[in-house]
């Protein structure tokens, strides 16, 4: 009795939450030329990403959704204190669900040294509901409007492979030069005034062209699914995707069997283990879905793989902070990078393939668990709840 209960209050929330969500118009971007580092380990990215910022001249941006109350996020964040108390602007832009755990007396220590610290998407009386679930999941970051960073690591000990939960972390990064970094910068500035209502001024930079082509792509409220199924509509050979939650849209999910049923090799690599409760479940019934009409559906088993990658015939590649679920789809503030240069795409397919080595086919012992009416029942609340994990 009180499972159904239960079950019958979690569906009314869930239809309560979905009718509370909002679109709002994005900045758009055209295709720019620029260079980009590709990483996978984070403890690699980091080294990079912590000599660009003590190597900062006049300013930086720097935006997260995570960023973990432990060692190595105080360990950043003591850099840009340090930063700002040199006198270097620093503005620091991180999201009020996701880094929740953040020590009060760190953020004023932030703030008394000169660092010009906002959370994004904050909690409002007016829109309760509306503003707890609709999160900024992007991660951006701009020094001296030269070096841009953009991809799935958030900041804390997990990231670099110090975590308790998973020994090691596998995501996608990219560092980032050239004129597209102007693109970077513009799409902070916007999230920023639409979190303050205060519009920054950042000095203009010189940026050279560089060779490679790519888009930079910030969603929200429904705008990414139009993106992904235009790429996927395109495909006439392959399709791979990475992606920690694989929950698809009805429409991305019917697009994709069609293309399986015209003779496209789609590849889905996932991770073996979750991080979160009922995200397997969840995503369960849409890989079997996806194997059943010829999919080739990995898990991926040496560390978590969190990483956000669509591969369209080793042509184009879409690598940034969006999941294959519902919510980066219709809830999340997302930014991806969409490269269109072969020689760089194949860079970043020659390491998604790396990780499929790594991985192993989906098997049917996979979806069970020892307890059998334990499963049924997160099975049943995870279809429920899978516009939101």
């Amino acid at each position: 009795m009180w499972v159904l209960i239960t079950i019958a209050i979690i569906i009314l929330v869930t239809l309560w939450l979905q009718t509370s969500q909002s679109s709002k118009p994005e900045p758009t971007y055209p295709v720019r030329q620029g260079n980009m580092t590709f990483f996978v380990n984070g403890h690699r990215l980091f080294q990079h990403y912590i000599e660009d910022i003590r190597n900062a001249k006049t300013w930086i941006c720097v935006q997260f959704f995570i960023i973990k109350n432990d060692l190595f996020g105080h360990h950043v964040l003591t850099i840009l204190q340090e930063k700002a108390a040199s006198g270097i602007t620093v503005y620091l832009l991180i999201d009020q669900m996701g880094s929740r755990t953040l020590a009060k007396d760190k953020i004023e220590m932030l703030k008394q040294a000169g660092v010009q610290v906002v959370y994004s998407n904050r909690f409002s009386i007016k829109h309760p509901i509306q503003s707890i679930n609709q999160r900024n999941h992007r991660k951006i970051t701009v020094v001296d409007g030269h070096i841009g960073y953009l991809g799935g690591f958030n900041v804390g000990n997990q990231y670099i492979n110090q975590g308790d939960q998973f020994s090691r972390w596998r995501d996608y990064h990219l560092k980032l030069t050239g004129e597209i970094v102007e693109d970077l910068s513009e799409q902070f500035i916007f999230d920023w005034q639409n979190n303050t209502s205060e519009l920054i001024s950042i000095p203009r930079s010189e940026l050279e062209r560089e060779d490679t082509r790519m888009q930079l792509i910030a969603s929200s409220g429904g705008t990414l699914e139009s993106t992904f199924l235009q790429l996927i509509n395109s495909a006439q050979e392959t399709i791979q995707i990475g992606s920690p939650y694989f929950i698809p849209s009805k429409q991305l999910k019917g697009l994709l069997i069609e293309k399986l049923k015209a003779g496209v090799h789609i590849d889905i690599l996932y991770p073996h283990d979750s991080d979160h409760p009922f995200v397997k479940e969840a995503s369960a019934p849409y890989l079997r879905e996806m194997a059943k009409y010829g999919a080739s559906v990995y898990l991926f088993y040496r560390g978590f793989y969190h990483a956000k990658s669509l591969i369209i015939d080793g042509k184009v590649a879409d690598v940034g902070t969006a999941n294959f679920d519902l919510r980066s789809l219709y809830l999340n503030e997302e930014v991806n990078m969409l490269i269109k240069d072969e020689i760089a795409v194949k860079t970043i397919q020659g390491y998604f393939n790396r990780d499929l080595r790594a991985a192993i086919p989906l098997y049917d012992a996979w979806f069970k668990t020892p307890n059998a009416f334990v499963f049924r029942i997160k099975k049943c609340l995870a279809w429920v709840l899978r516009p939101l994990l």
